[in-house]
């Protein structure tokens, strides 16, 4: 029994002066303040999403549009696509067909000349309606960092539209 104890009593020591001799741990960093979402940030975002998606729609059928006073892009889908089952969101349609640059689907100018792609040809060819899909989820995506009650509106409407192809 006195080998039994002397021997935990033993081991104790050492574990206590191990512990004393054991260099004090660094104090963790505080985690890194998230970074603002600009809208700086928002239009290099769609800039390389435009690029990546540059020539996967058909054009065939398209129709040049103008921008006037008042026009939103989802306004000219609806105007185009009709205002049924949500396809005022296939806006980003409109952009990705477009040669001019939108920084923003939600800055357009007067004057801005867009394409209107057709939808129904689009989304009757699988590789088309494919790349569609994507680009509406990878347009939600940029929604979501812009982090505002109406981008995640949109966002969400974007999502289930995709979902729905």
């Amino acid at each position: 029994m006195k080998k039994t104890l002397f021997g935990l009593l033993t081991v104790s020591m050492v574990l206590v002066l191990a512990c004393k001799s054991a260099p004090p741990a660094e104090p963790e960093a505080p985690p890194a303040a998230p970074t603002e979402y600009t809208q700086e940030n928002a239009n290099a975002d769609f800039e390389k999403l435009y690029s990546q998606y540059e020539g996967k729609i058909i054009l065939e059928g398209a129709t040049p549009y103008t921008v006037i006073r008042g026009d939103s892009l989802s306004r000219i889908a609806n105007t185009y696509y009709g205002s049924a089952n949500n396809y005022g969101y296939f806006f980003p349609l409109i952009v990705m067909a477009s040669d001019t640059p939108v920084p923003d689907p939600d800055m357009i100018d007067i004057g801005m000349q867009l394409t209107v792609p057709d939808l129904k040809r689009n989304l009757d060819n699988p590789e088309a309606r494919a790349a569609i899909k994507a680009f509406l989820k990878d347009v939600a995506l940029i929604y979501n960092r812009k982090n505002n009650l109406r981008s995640a509106s949109i966002e969400l409407n974007l999502i289930a539209l995709a979902d729905s192809l």
